[in-house]
């Protein structure tokens, strides 16, 4: 009976760990994804920039709701690196900003996922602070830079 119960627990145990590994790589695929979605809009983009016919689309955004997302899917590519993500968000941010949320997020995640792209060890520092009227976004890494 003792023998049938540990046997029992430790199947249990790599059950459980099983599960958490795949809505790991389940959070992976889905960032993965996200991203490949991302470059197929920057190219798309780049197209209808040159053409001169891109147009932004203004609306009110949560600033730290779209930086949250931003950070949330650079963080699957620097865990995958093993690389530490930093981020310093300041408090005095505005909570609400009027501009174009799909460019803002492009913006971001190309700067926070080629940062992480480049750095093979060490961190990636995301900085968020306001500045006046305006808001001002930095990426800090320990990559070998351009």
């Amino acid at each position: 009976c003792f023998f049938f119960s540990s046997r029992r627990r430790h199947t249990r145990c790599r059950e459980v760990s099983w599960a958490r590994r795949c809505v790991q790589e389940t959070d992976i695929m889905r960032c993965s994804c996200k991203l490949l979605v991302n470059i197929t809009h920057d190219m798309l983009d780049y197209c209808l920039y040159e053409s001169g016919k891109l147009m932004l689309n203004i609306e009110d955004v949560t600033l730290r709701d779209l930086i949250t997302e931003a950070i949330s899917i650079a963080e699957v590519q620097t865990k995958q690196r093993g690389v530490k993500l930093i981020t310093k968000i300041d408090d005095n941010l505005p909570i609400v900003i009027s501009t174009d949320r799909k460019r803002l997020m492009q913006i971001l995640l190309n700067l926070l996922t080629n940062s992480a792209k480049y750095t093979f060890q060490g961190s990636v520092t995301f900085v968020a602070e306001s500045k006046g009227q305006s808001v001002h976004f930095e990426v800090i890494d320990t990559g070998i830079g351009i």
